[in-house]
């Protein structure tokens, strides 16, 4: 199905019966000889759609709810957030709205989104209302239904959470009541790839995962499945500290200081992020209120105007203190210590 959208000041056909089917008018790109078709990657077509000091909210990454049928110790989210599930009668017409403000790309994760009583119809309402999507899972609950319904409306990639190889380690420590568990993954793995679906395994390598990562690895090889794996531990929404699952790293040599800003990155131009309660903000590394905002409350208009305002404000104005420039420290807003007054009011942002 093709679907126009004005986005910006541009008008794009969206086709979803394709992963990645964005197709642009001639003149929103740069004369090229001849009449050959321009290949853009999604970082050129967010740059063409987001230029100007504008914002429109084109990516997010949505966690549709912070509960799991899986029980990972060192997950950042089930356990340490709590809300209630949105359910798609309450949000679907926020949802076409913030569609028609722009969101072009959605990351759809958790939790486990395919737990959540609406998953099907959300993602299809987005596929059909021309809005790219991708999708975390741990492939646990995938089911012929759904398999059916990425064979009509394809994601642009299903990425698939894979800690274990084994039944009874995957039992014992991701709390699967299920005797065959990591068989039952590794076949909807399987599934998805032969229903020409782009599926990639991860691994969250940290001291838990360690010790089934060159299994892991090893099937995904011998299936040619694509692999990866992130060490980076994040600290839990209620401010738990998960550092304790962090591999140990070599050392490195001392890195000169360089300047940290706010913000240094795309978001302010079109990056967002949506927890499970509906509200949005400006992306996942964020976790501040000051800058989240319930749409269901204030209405989407209004919340991407507050967030819009937030960003300009502190958008590259220095971080005190001598940053780094890397993850996990003080290199922007997100790795930083917000300074407030007496009145709780947000200043700016220091080295921690």
């Amino acid at each position: 199905m093709e679907i126009i959208r004005k986005i910006g000041r541009h008008e794009v056909l969206v086709e979803s019966s394709e992963p990645c089917g964005i197709y642009f008018e001639e003149s929103a790109l740069e004369p090229t000889s001849g009449d050959a078709a321009v290949i853009l990657g999604k970082k050129e077509m967010l740059g063409i759609l987001a230029s100007g000091d504008d914002y429109l909210p084109l990516t997010c990454r949505w966690e549709l709810l912070d509960r799991c049928n899986f029980s990972c110790p060192f997950c950042y989210i089930v356990g340490h957030s709590f809300n209630k599930i949105a359910r798609f009668s309450e949000i679907k017409s926020h949802l076409a709205e913030l569609i028609e403000e722009g969101l072009l790309f959605c990351t759809l994760t958790g939790g486990e989104v395919t737990i959540h009583p609406d998953f099907k119809a959300i993602y299809q309402f987005l596929k059909e209302h021309g809005v790219v999507v991708e999708v975390f899972t741990n492939g646990y609950s995938i089911d012929d239904e759904l398999i059916e319904l990425f064979r009509s409306h394809p994601p642009i990639a299903v990425e698939v959470s894979l800690y274990s190889v084994d039944n009874e380690r995957l039992g014992k420590t991701y709390g699967v009541r299920d005797s065959q568990g990591a068989s039952r993954v590794l076949e909807n793995v399987l599934r998805l790839k032969r229903a020409g679906i782009n599926v990639t395994c991860k691994t969250f390598l940290n001291t838990v995962t360690s010790p089934d990562i060159k299994a892991i690895i090893l099937w995904c090889k011998n299936n040619e499945i694509e692999h990866y794996s992130s060490s980076e531990v994040t600290q839990g929404y209620d401010g738990a500290d998960l550092g304790s699952y962090a591999v140990k790293k070599g050392n490195h040599s001392a890195r000169e200081p360089k300047v940290a800003v706010c913000l240094p990155c795309k978001t302010k131009n079109y990056g967002s992020a949506i927890n499970a309660s509906f509200s949005i903000y400006p992306c996942p590394s964020i976790m501040l209120a000051d800058c989240t905002y319930d749409m269901r409350q204030i209405g989407v208009a209004e919340s991407l105007r507050r967030m819009k305002a937030f960003m300009r404000r502190f958008q590259d104005t220095e971080i005190v203190g001598s940053g780094c420039g890397t993850s996990g420290c003080a290199s922007c807003m997100a790795y930083a210590k917000p300074v407030r007054n007496e009145a709780g009011e947000l200043l700016h942002f220091a080295q921690p």
